[in-house]
């Protein structure tokens, strides 16, 4: 498998593969979402854009309690198609949600894990170890500035988690000394270390640093 690459996620038309899910605002007003559909021939990695994607409404939309775990469980299952579907739904099958209010914990519990057993069950076997390694060993590829590198880092150190029952990403220092600061390169990351870069552990300091070095050091 090849890990999730630094300049981009090889998905060429959003557009045509997505799909549609109504949710409801602070106002109660019917707002219209979109979350990438991972088709059958798709890679994996196409998984983790609609688990992403969900998250992130849940998030936006404040669901709470079972309804909003049965929502995101059924959300998935639409998004995703072939053996990824029958996976998912093998597994979907066996997680009982409580309707009790003060089980909210425990749900949002079990959905974490049936997104990790489900990750598990569609990666190879190393995949995590082999995504860690390609984040801390490539260089900021060359057509890519030294912000949108680190964002896009960012991101996928926020996929880490879904790879297996117990994996954890990186914590925004370790980020910062395993994979930012060594892979900068050249001038740029002499620059970086100088001003105290290294030693950062909130990513909006971490990218002021980086645009105000942007603006002397050509990368």
């Amino acid at each position: 498998m090849a890990p999730i690459i630094v300049q981009r996620l090889k998905r060429k038309d959003l557009s045509t593969k997505q799909i549609k899910i109504k949710c409801k605002d602070a106002e109660d007003n019917e707002v219209t979402e979109y979350v990438p559909i991972c088709a059958s021939s798709d890679p994996p990695e196409f998984a983790l854009d609609s688990i992403f994607e969900i998250e992130r409404l849940e998030k936006r939309y404040g669901l709470h309690g079972a309804i909003k775990t049965k929502f995101m469980i059924q959300s998935l299952g639409r998004a995703l198609q072939g053996r990824f579907s029958e996976k998912f739904e093998d597994l979907a099958s066996e997680v009982n949600i409580s309707n009790t209010a003060n089980q909210a914990n425990s749900n949002r519990t079990k959905w974490n894990n049936l997104m990790r057993d489900f990750c598990k069950s569609i990666f190879p076997r190393g995949a995590l170890e082999d995504q860690k390694d390609y984040l801390e060993e490539t260089k900021r590829p060359g057509d890519l500035s030294p912000e949108t590198y680190v964002e896009r880092v960012v991101t996928i150190n926020k996929r880490l988690k879904y790879y297996e029952r117990d994996a954890e990403a990186y914590s925004i220092r370790q980020l910062n000394r395993k994979v930012i600061s060594k892979n900068l390169g050249g001038a740029f990351r002499s620059k970086y270390a100088l001003q105290g870069g290294e030693d950062l552990d909130d990513i909006d300091e971490i990218i002021d640093l980086i645009n105000k070095i942007s603006k002397s050091v050509r990368y």
